[in-house]
């Protein structure tokens, strides 16, 4: 199903008035971010900006029109869905701000012993330091509304939600980085590999990183899962040792046959960052792509919502990059472990504390 809102000319709004920051209980919530200073750079970071830099250029004016139409788009999806949307005010200087997944991950995680609920933000490391002051303008404004919350500073390079990916059904981040002999490359991944054991030690939730293959740069952009145990996967924008390692994860390792579970992108559906995507419930929310994923998708049970999403995806960003979920509570196992199916033995030592650096999240 696709629905058109391009009647819908109203502006973002930048201010969250009615919003209750300290009141994060679980209900549907969004973050986005005001557009109004996002721009494509002329030195493009991944090759989605080399041609996205010459549309700009040839009408900076409807570009600029057409980004704010398609957030618009973006967010009246997730208002009618039900979906508290919440948006940050923009900053002159930060053209990327709009990627508001990347600053970021926002967690909310159950202390086993007393069961007690903590708010946990953890704040970014850019590769790129151009992109270091969006972390402290999230920082500024989230601690001024969010003064409950527990912030920790990545030690490593480490991008937010748009290379941490949590996975509600078997209760695991997946994680992306670039390949080893093409690491500092940003435009090849941009989270360091080290940062993935560091982030599985700070909020006890198992880290399986996977090896980026360009131009797909974050894992966001190449996989997204789905709570009912199903996978949209670009198997090409990953190296296939790490294609491997994730079916092996993601399915054997769980019981679940791939023939069923996995749902892979094409090259075309890729390109056009429909792996790129926000799942609440049954509700699918994509950018545009083709009939065929729509109706795979609608065949396990999903309700497909498209939008353009072209001006954000000549930067190299999608549904997925322009958000960041404020409800995602991790639950151990998941919600795999809800329905009986048993914990893999790599998840366990993970728990237990006897898992190397080498187990569950390489």
């Amino acid at each position: 199903m696709k629905i058109n809102y391009s009647y819908l000319k109203i502006c973002l709004t930048i201010c969250i008035r009615g919003h209750n920051l300290n009141d994060m209980s679980h209900i549907p919530r969004i973050s986005m971010a005001a557009p109004d200073h996002y721009c494509i750079p002329e030195r493009p970071a991944n090759k989605f900006q080399l041609l996205g830099r010459f549309r700009q250029e040839a009408n900076p004016d409807k570009f600029h029109r057409e980004t704010i139409e398609q957030l618009n788009n973006l967010r009246f999806i997730f208002m009618e869905l039900g979906i508290d949307v919440v948006v940050l005010p923009a900053k002159e200087g930060l053209d990327d701000l709009v990627f508001e997944a990347d600053s970021y991950i926002p967690l909310q995680i159950q202390d086993p012993e007393t069961g007690v609920i903590q708010d946990i933000i953890i704040l970014s490391k850019f590769a790129h330091a151009d992109r270091q002051k969006e972390v402290e303008h999230h920082r500024q404004y989230l601690e001024k509304h969010w003064p409950n919350a527990k912030f920790i500073e990545a030690p490593f390079n480490l991008e937010g939600t748009g290379d941490h990916v949590y996975d509600n059904f078997r209760g695991v981040i997946w994680a992306g980085s670039p390949p080893c002999e093409k690491a500092g490359d940003i435009a090849a991944g941009r989270t360091d590999p080290r940062a993935h054991k560091w982030l599985q030690d700070v909020t006890g939730i198992p880290v399986i990183g996977l090896e980026m293959v360009e131009p797909f740069f974050h894992v966001d952009t190449a996989l997204a899962p789905l709570p009912s145990g199903h996978m949209v996967v670009y198997p090409n924008g990953f190296s296939a040792e790490s294609y491997d390692l994730f079916k092996q994860r993601a399915f054997r390792d769980y019981g679940l046959d791939p023939d069923k579970y996995l749902i892979e992108a094409d090259a075309e559906d890729a390109q056009k960052y429909a792996c790129n995507l926000q799942c609440f419930g049954e509700d699918i929310v994509m950018p545009e792509c083709s009939q065929e994923l729509q109706d795979r998708l609608h065949n396990i049970g999903y309700n497909v919502h498209t939008t353009p999403m072209d001006n954000l995806i000549a930067s190299g960003g999608g549904v997925h990059c322009c958000t960041n979920r404020w409800d995602v509570r991790h639950i151990t196992g998941g919600l795999a472990a809800k329905t009986g199916i048993a914990l893999p033995k790599w998840y366990q030592q993970i728990l237990s504390g006897k898992a190397t650096s080498d187990e569950g999240n390489t």
